[in-house]
């Protein structure tokens, strides 16, 4: 241990790090936007193959069928593409973005805002025990934060709203910041989430949709597959294999943030709360995520109040409706949590 220490004291060793650091914040500017003309070719040449091969496989032209199978292919395609590109260029609520200064406007007007940092720390009329708080919290970070208490980034010194934290990768701090994709070559955060997970629902579905209409064809041969020669049906085996592989990844991603969405809570916030609760166990407590207003309203907050209808779906502009974290009543009522729950 003493020779790791004496090896990481060394400034040599501060240097190389450093220049590490630049090194993968250059990959990751050059590989993001790679990532996006990968992601874009790909599918456009999926639906090159699915229109032009496996479609006129299923259906005689202009028949209702092939409407129907062409309908329901571009349907998935503008969604697909759509929530793809708001995501890839949504501000996902950076200090600066309407969304951010809206809520630091709105803490300002209600007296939330925290004294600035020299202010509340090195003020020689601050009593000693304050200060020490206010260290410990600092150390401890967000983790030993109320639901509802705002603070200083002390990466970029900008005020840090609740539920949000710096992305080192853009090197912006980040409302409700889930995690950096480099396929988006942007912070998945609060604005864009929405955009994300739509995204990611699509794309599975699309996946799937695709994967059997080519494994139903690759089950007759005897049809007019055949006939259309070895090159169609390597096309179709080729739809096949990748909608079949991009589909079990994509499906692992998206029923993680469909869990995530149902619990409120951020792939950050659920290691988190995971630790909170191991904390709380110890303790012979029950620690409950205060953002957590139940599945129906933690769905509602990330799509819309009209998601009953479906409508929250569908493609569409709007900014979120709601604040990061749910209103005053709702954080009151999960931090009661009944009887039968404590605390942390």
């Amino acid at each position: 241990m003493t020779l790791i220490n004496t090896i990481l004291s060394d400034p040599r060793v501060g240097v190389l790090f450093t220049v590490f650091g630049k090194v993968v914040d250059c990959v990751v500017m050059i590989l993001g936007p790679c990532l996006i003309c990968l992601a874009t070719g790909l599918i456009s040449y999926v639906c090159y193959l699915g229109f032009g091969t496996l479609l006129p496989l299923r259906a005689d032209a202009f028949t209702p069928l092939w409407f129907f199978y062409g309908i329901v292919g571009i349907f998935l395609l503008l969604n697909i593409l759509f929530n793809y590109f708001m995501c890839v260029t949504t501000n996902p609520g950076t200090p600066g973005s309407a969304v951010y200064e809206k809520l630091v406007d709105d803490a300002r007007a209600n007296g939330q805002l925290p004294q600035p940092q020299r202010e509340q720390s090195d003020c020689a009329d601050t009593p000693l025990k304050q200060r020490n708080t206010s260290r410990k919290q600092e150390k401890g970070g967000w983790m030993n934060r109320g639901p509802l208490e705002w603070s200083y980034d002390k990466h970029s010194g900008a005020l840090k709203p609740p539920r949000s934290h710096y992305c080192h990768v853009s090197k912006k701090l980040v409302l409700n910041m889930d995690h950096y994709c480099p396929w988006m070559f942007n912070c998945v955060g609060f604005a864009n989430y929405r955009y994300f997970v739509l995204f990611l629902l699509y794309m599975w579905t699309g996946c799937m949709y695709v994967m059997i209409c080519a494994a139903t064809e690759l089950r007759r041969p005897h049809r007019s597959l055949m006939a259309e020669g070895r090159k169609a049906q390597h096309n179709i085996m080729f739809l096949f294999v990748l909608t079949l592989s991009v589909g079990i990844a994509v499906s692992i991603l998206l029923f993680w943030h469909l869990f995530l969405v149902l619990t409120a809570q951020t792939t950050i916030e659920f290691y988190g709360n995971f630790t909170r609760r191991r904390r709380a166990r110890t303790r012979g407590e029950i620690y409950r995520n205060p953002y957590d207003v139940g599945y129906k309203r933690n769905w509602r907050r990330v799509f819309g109040n009209d998601d009953c209808s479906g409508l929250g779906l569908m493609p569409s502009r709007r900014p979120p409706q709601c604040k990061p974290w749910p209103e005053d009543n709702a954080i009151e009522w999960a931090l009661q949590g009944g009887n039968r729950d404590r605390i942390v």
